[in-house]
């Protein structure tokens, strides 16, 4: 009877996180990648994924264009599947610039992750 009881609870923790992380899913996203970058690996993986973003910074001239006035701050997540490709992504806030910049990730062919799949998060301000 004690491990039905664990179970239960266990499901009942387990459902209350989904809800959490549904009802607010840029938390959510944060947990993911905070997990992600928690590993020495997965800390030198951003950092490899943040080169394959930018390279010669066109994202930026597409959709963030030096003579425009500077948008509000963007986070964007998105995670890397096992070949590079990137699966889920999302903007917060969802906004023409994030949108701009999510589908420019989502073109992107990463390398490989050390684990997958691995989140990777861009923070941009924009001054």
């Amino acid at each position: 009877m004690r491990h039905t009881y664990r179970w239960a609870i266990a499901l009942v923790v387990a459902a209350h996180a989904s809800a959490f992380a549904a009802a607010d899913p840029e938390k959510g996203w944060e947990a993911r990648y905070q997990k992600s970058v928690a590993s020495p690996k997965g800390k030198d993986y951003q950092g490899q994924a943040s080169l394959a973003i930018w390279g010669d910074m066109s994202i930026m001239k597409e959709c963030a264009p030096p003579n425009a006035p500077n948008p509000p701050p963007v986070k964007v997540y998105a995670e890397i599947l096992r070949d590079g490709r990137v699966g889920k992504i999302e903007a917060f806030p969802n906004s023409k610039v994030g949108a701009c910049i999510a589908k420019r990730v989502r073109a992107t062919k990463f390398p490989k992750p050390p684990a997958a799949p691995l989140v990777v998060k861009l923070d941009l301000k924009f001054i």
